[in-house]
Order: structure tokens, then sequence, then C-alpha cells
């Protein structure tokens, strides 16, 4: 773990890694939402609920949320509804297998049309709610984190008996985002010395490489962690991207908290032994992920502070890789 020895840790502020709605898309939102509340209404009338809003900016599912209680996912796609169908059977076996909060679809329509559950307790897992629970909390929550990982990685054998979902998005494809679309916008914004140093880190993570494939989660960041001051329980929320792929990919979010808890979490994965090379790769996947939220400041004026923190967290992330 010498790679992690002088790992600082910085601030990746939770508010700016959504896309932000428009005033054009909250008037969109205004004009569709009750085409949905209906469909709710219609379809699980025993649901009494008064207040409803809608987050229309994801990029697979519109989410409808019901008096800050429930909240409800409509599919985009009918490729987004079979993947549904596979994260509803992997949630009813991971909560078999974990302790930690999940989401607990208690209406669901025929065909998995659409489904909703209670909201989970909790806030985002920022570096800043991490740091402001006790120390034995801290290593609790990465504890648990872990162990998390290690019952979804396991599940391949069980869940995958039918068919192999893999990742739409190679580590090719995403290298091709980012030299055809990214850096034009990096070319304009950023320092040259560091968009030479994101060019390097892109050619060498395009290259291909040999690795075990695990069912992944494959989109953990302080969105989808979710932590409960009061009990200090973690949770886990948005599971659409599951599918077979890389399991270092499930631990590049843990290089955004303090130096040790990567470390703590490698010494306790079930399957590092037969993966020596994953807490490498996870820091790979964590550089490629920093580029994603330093792009999505730079498309998102007003927030000077937000782009110069994420820049030093790409930075930091770069020297541990050399590049």
């Amino acid at each position: 773990m010498d790679f992690l020895k002088n790992f600082t840790a910085a601030v990746l502020p939770h508010a700016v890694l959504g896309a932000a709605m428009s005033a054009k898309s909250r008037l969109r939102g205004r004009m569709i939402l009750p085409a949905y509340v209906r469909q709710i209404r219609h379809d699980f009338p025993e649901l009494h609920f008064e207040q409803a809003r809608l987050i229309d900016s994801g990029l697979e599912n519109i989410v409808v949320v019901l008096d800050d209680k429930w909240i409800f996912r409509f599919p985009r796609s009918e490729w987004r509804r079979l993947a549904f169908a596979h994260e509803l059977q992997l949630l009813m076996l991971l909560r078999e297998r974990t302790g930690i909060a999940l989401p607990d679809y208690r209406y669901v329509t025929p065909g998995a049309r659409f489904g909703g559950y209670p909201m989970l307790k909790g806030e985002p897992l920022d570096i800043e709610t991490f740091q402001s629970i006790s120390e034995d909390g801290r290593c609790k929550v990465i504890e648990q984190f872990v162990n998390f990982l290690n019952a979804l990685h396991s599940l391949g054998p069980v869940l995958l008996q039918d068919g192999k979902p893999h990742r739409g998005a190679s580590k090719q494809d995403f290298a091709t985002i980012y030299f055809d679309q990214q850096r034009r916008l990096f070319d304009y914004r950023l320092d040259r010395s560091l968009v030479e140093r994101i060019d390097r880190f892109f050619a060498a993570y395009a290259a291909p490489e040999t690795h075990p494939e695990r069912l992944v989660h494959g989109d953990i960041d302080d969105h989808h962690l979710l932590l409960d001051r009061q009990s200090e329980r973690l949770g886990v929320i948005d599971f659409g991207d599951a599918a077979v792929g890389d399991p270092a990919m499930d631990f590049a979010f843990l290089f955004t908290l303090p130096e040790w808890a990567a470390p703590h979490a490698f010494s306790r994965y079930a399957f590092l032994a037969g993966d020596p090379e994953l807490p490498k790769r996870a820091l790979r996947h964590s550089v490629r992920f920093a580029v994603s939220r330093l792009w999505n400041c730079l498309r998102h004026e007003g927030h000077p502070r937000v782009l110069a923190d994420t820049a030093d967290v790409l930075k930091t992330q770069l020297a541990l890789l050399g590049a």
C-alpha cells in the first residue's frame, strides 16, 4: 500500500456533484409531474400522500418523491426496465446477506414498469459528514462498507446463472469520451500542465488489462452512500448500474476520504488475496471519476471553490499514480 502513503484528504462537496436542474427542466418537471402522480395513484390507490416533487436529472430513471417519505423510480427505457427487474432481484438477495440499509421496494407494478420504496434515513457520506462522527464511528462505517462489498461481490454465481449483464461503457469508452468531449473544455479552462497529466492518464487507462470479474454496484459515490448519524448505520442506494465488471470500481470512492480509509477497507476485503492489484486499479478508477466531476464543475459556473477543491483532489490522485 506504499502508493497510499502520502494521500491527503480533500473536500468534494456533495451539492455540485449532481447535474443542476435548469429553469427549463424545472418548468418541464412541473408539466410532466401530474402524469406520474396519476400513475402512482392509479396503480397503488392504498398509498396516501399529499405532496410530490420530480427529479428529472437522471439519465436512466425519472424519480418522484412523495411527502419526502417515498421514492418512486420510473425507468426511462425498455432496457432500463429490464435492468430495474434485475435490480429488484439483487436487492432481495443482498438483504439476506448484509445488515446495511437498502431500498426496500414495497410497491412494484407488474413487469417492473416502476416501483417505490420508503426513503432511507441518512445524509450523503461526503468528507465533512465522515469527519464529523467519532473515530470509532468512522471505522464502523468503513467496515460496514467493505462487508457490504464482500456480500455484493460474492453474488455473481447466485444471481447470474441465466446471463451476465455487463457494464455498457469500457475503459476505452471513457478515454474516448475524454479526448473527444471533455478535453476541449479542459484545454480552454485548465492549466496546460494539468491537461497533459490527464492526457497521459487516459492514454494509460485505456490499455487492456485482465482482472477478476464480479457483480459490482458500479456507481458508488457520496450521492449513493447515506449515513444515519444517530445509529451510525450505512445505507446504499441506486443499484441501477449493477452488472458484471471490475470490483475495483466499487472501492474508488474511498480515495475521497482520509488516507487510512482505503487501506482499512482493502485489509478486510474477502477477495483481495486473489486480486492483489485491486487497490491500484481502484485508484485509477478514482482518478477517472475525479476527471468527470471536474468536467461537471467546469460546465456549471458559479462554484470557484468547488472547482479548486476538485482540481486539488485530482492532482493528488494523479501524483499517487505518478502521472
